[in-house]
């Protein structure tokens, strides 16, 4: 098959879109669908954890949404690109097994980073004009 799509994916902090870009005559489909992140156990609201896997099954499921509508074959696809949420941390073990998953909104760090300003102090400065 000729190529005659790009495929395109925005993984964002409250949602997932696809994209497919028509080679031939210019035209964008798209698919889109929002998430939410649960809130990690025993820390409130300021500490979550990414559904990686329910991200993943999203994903899928946009493509082939997306797909369909624009009448493309998986053979047709020529290449792709993403784009994600800004900060994301994704620990991962010698066998790729996620260990941590968080995006860029988690602060379970807190404490340290005050403990670690505590012991060393800085000073902010700016520079005259």
């Amino acid at each position: 098959m000729a190529a005659k799509f790009l495929l395109s994916f925005d993984i964002g902090g409250s949602g997932g879109r696809c994209l497919l870009y028509n080679l031939a005559d210019g035209t964008a489909t798209s698919a889109y669908r929002p998430w939410t992140h649960p809130n990690a156990p025993g820390l409130g609201s300021w500490a979550l954890d990414l559904d990686t896997q329910g991200i993943w099954r999203t994903l899928a499921e946009l493509t082939r949404e997306a797909r369909v509508k624009a009448g493309a074959a998986g053979g047709e696809i020529a290449g792709m690109a993403v784009t994600g949420m800004r900060l994301t941390t994704i620990l991962v073990d010698g066998q790729g097994k996620i260990l941590l998953a968080t995006p860029h909104k988690d602060a379970r760090a807190s404490a340290e980073g005050m403990e670690l300003v505590e012991a060393h102090p800085f000073r902010v400065t700016r520079d005259a004009d």
